[in-house]
């Protein structure tokens, strides 16, 4: 015997389906819907991230923060200098094509990157500017 359970997914083009607020006080909203979403994802290589890291002074690149005098933890974020959704699949990756970022200067990058066009280079050069005045 097999058992068929069906289960109803709210469309992906539902315009409400973030509007199914209840809002109980001025100001005040829900959130915490479960929702079930399914897409492709480049995987990352974990391993030259952590070797990457491993041999580090864990400073970012632009702002040259060191987390560990700072905040007494060591944390980094790497940034792909090339962007991984240009690469059709898998390809090669050698430890130079990422940056140790701190999560302000790579969230900057990111947007530079989407609103201006810019290669790494240039928008560490536009950071590093805007850091200085």
């Amino acid at each position: 015997v097999i058992l068929e359970k069906m289960i109803s997914f709210p469309s992906l083009n539902d315009k409400n389906s973030d509007n199914d607020d209840v809002i109980l006080y001025k100001n005040e909203h829900t959130e915490g819907k479960i929702k079930y979403i399914t897409h492709m994802l480049s995987e990352r290589n974990r391993k030259i991230i952590d070797e990457i890291k491993d041999n580090s002074q864990w400073v970012c690149d632009i702002c040259e923060i060191k987390f560990l005098d700072k905040y007494g933890k060591n944390y980094i974020e790497a940034h792909h200098k090339i962007p991984i959704h240009t690469f059709t699949g898998e390809h090669r990756i050698l430890k130079t094509d990422f940056a140790l970022l701190c999560p302000n200067c790579h969230k900057a990058v990111h947007i530079y990157l989407r609103e201006e066009n810019l290669q790494y280079e240039e928008a560490k050069i536009k950071i590093r500017n805007i850091l200085k005045r």
